[in-house]
């Protein structure tokens, strides 16, 4: 359970926390859907199931989709982050109604 104790700093672009308020006003449940989704950043960032890494001057970035859940009336949330050993920077976030067909 090593994995679980460290956790990464999360750090939001100001664009994302402008976003987030924007996205919490939208959707009813964004704000906890959100904030499980960076808690799970901060602890498993480098080993999240379908991250979609792609490098450009040299920096990684990373794509992750958070599938949301009709009957729970949560969004799908997409997140473009970097990260390093002590903090996970978030550089995009974007939200929008959950597909119910999507994978």
């Amino acid at each position: 359970m090593s994995g679980w104790i460290h956790a990464r700093e999360i750090v939001e672009e100001q664009s994302v926390s402008g976003a987030v308020d924007e996205y919490s006003k939208q959707y009813a449940r964004f704000d906890k859907v959100y904030l499980a989704l960076t808690w799970l950043l901060a602890r498993r960032c480098h080993n999240l199931p379908g991250r979609r890494p792609r490098e450009v001057d040299g920096v990684q970035y990373y794509l992750y989709k958070m599938q949301g859940d009709p009957m729970a009336d949560t969004p799908d949330i997409v997140i473009l982050y970097t990260f390093n050993d002590q903090q996970v920077n978030i550089i995009a976030v974007e939200a929008q109604e959950c597909d119910e067909n999507s994978e």
